[in-house]
């Protein structure tokens, strides 16, 4: 009589497994999907914290004058020049079609500060691109772009991005 009944348990436990199974897998697939997003993502703003740093050292070892041929370079070729690396530095992060791409390069001393931005938002051109609460003459970069973050059914996107504040160390 024991073992019938132990049989019959069994066989009513046989489908339990699919039922788990078909329950648990989608919350796996999200958890891979996030992780996998997440991922992307955070390759992302390292990409964005590496260009910023890029930018600012190029921009803090460019003197003014040289930023033009001949060194007849002013603050303006100047900021272009820098932006025009920090472009290039991001790869595809920085394109022009981006949603959500912002640059912003200036030039803080404490006579003058001068910054060229491009993208939404932003400071005007007499004004630096994050308030640093320092007084030495430095170059700051601001770089931030759209990241689209998209598990399963839920989705949506995120704004990544870094700056950077480098003591300006080249010739004016």
């Amino acid at each position: 009589m024991g073992r019938a009944r132990l049989a019959a348990t069994a066989h009513r436990d046989h489908g339990a497994a699919a039922v788990e199974f078909a329950l648990l897998f989608p919350l796996f697939l999200a958890l891979v999907f996030g992780i996998i997003n997440f991922g992307f993502a955070f390759n992302q703003k390292i990409n964005l914290t590496q260009t910023a740093r890029e930018a600012s050292r190029y921009g803090a070892t460019l003197s003014l004058t040289a930023s033009a041929p001949g060194n007849a370079g002013d603050i303006d070729t100047w900021l272009a020049k820098v932006l025009e690396v920090a472009e290039s530095a991001a790869g595809s992060d920085l394109d022009d079609d981006r949603p959500g791409r912002y640059v912003c390069v200036a030039y803080v001393t404490e006579e003058e500060t001068k910054s060229l931005t491009e993208g939404t938002g932003g400071p005007s051109s007499s004004e630096p691109c994050v308030d640093d609460n320092r007084d030495d003459d430095r170059v700051q970069v601001v770089v931030r772009s759209d990241t689209v973050f998209d598990v399963l059914f839920f989705g949506g996107s995120i704004n990544v991005g870094s700056e950077s504040v480098t003591h300006f160390e080249a010739a004016a």
